[in-house]
């Protein structure tokens, strides 16, 4: 992989979570806590394209029922 800006990298728990970013523009402190960041989200996925297709829909049926308890129109 060839950078294309500023690379940081983060390892948390002794190399249990590793993360390497590469940023266009900020600095390395910016780029750091990116990559801290993305550490402490725990993400799932590399890409969209990799998020599972059930995540997806739970997540979505999460927000549904999150909106329709709020009393507001559908709309």
């Amino acid at each position: 992989i060839e950078a294309k800006g500023r690379v940081a990298q983060y390892v948390h728990g002794g190399a249990k979570i590793g993360v390497l970013v590469d940023v266009a523009g900020g600095d390395e402190a910016l780029a750091k806590d990116l990559a801290m960041h993305i550490a402490a989200s725990r993400p799932v996925a590399l890409s969209r394209d990799q998020v599972p297709q059930e995540l997806i829909r739970k997540e979505r049926d999460i927000a549904a029922a999150k909106a329709a308890e709020s009393g507001k129109p559908a709309e």
